[in-house]
């Protein structure tokens, strides 16, 4: 997200107050984009992201793995380890470590972590530095970038 923000605020002749500013908008919401990227990953749909826990198969230690690390008793960390990079791990066995990260608020505490994080982006652009325009869609932007569903 930043780098998109300075290509924009170079275009846009911003002072570097807003260019601090932007920034300031722009790493928390980078965080909250790779946070939603990382749950849609294990809990989007089927029908718009592929295969529910396809970023477990793949082994992809997202902010959920580590947090569930933290969380998890030892049987738990055991089954997702058993599917934590396995092509072969059954939808059953996926289904298991799903509900196992709901269950130990796994996916709750990721949740939270994301919309505090779209939080400090917003709070980041108000209109002392920004246009009235410029404040409504750059947090426009911010919301549908944390809180997309595909």
């Amino acid at each position: 997200v930043r780098g998109p923000a300075m290509l924009g605020a170079i275009l846009g002749d911003a002072s570097e107050d807003q260019k601090k500013r932007l920034l300031h908008w722009a790493n928390p919401l980078g965080e909250a984009f790779q946070l939603a990227d990382d749950l849609l990953g294990t809990f989007g749909t089927s029908e718009v992201t592929g295969k529910p826990g396809d970023d477990l198969v793949h082994g992809k230690r997202t902010s959920l793995v580590i947090e569930a690390e933290h969380r998890f008793s030892h049987e738990a960390k055991q089954k997702l380890h058993h599917v934590l990079g396995k092509s072969t791990a059954t939808p059953e066995e996926v289904g298991v470590v799903i509900e196992l990260m709901i269950h130990h608020g796994v996916k709750a505490a990721v949740e939270a972590r994301m919309d505090a994080r779209l939080a400090e982006a917003l709070a980041a652009v108000d209109e002392h530095h920004f246009s009235k325009e410029g404040v409504a869609l750059l947090r426009d932007l911010g919301r549908r970038l944390a809180k997309r569903q595909s």
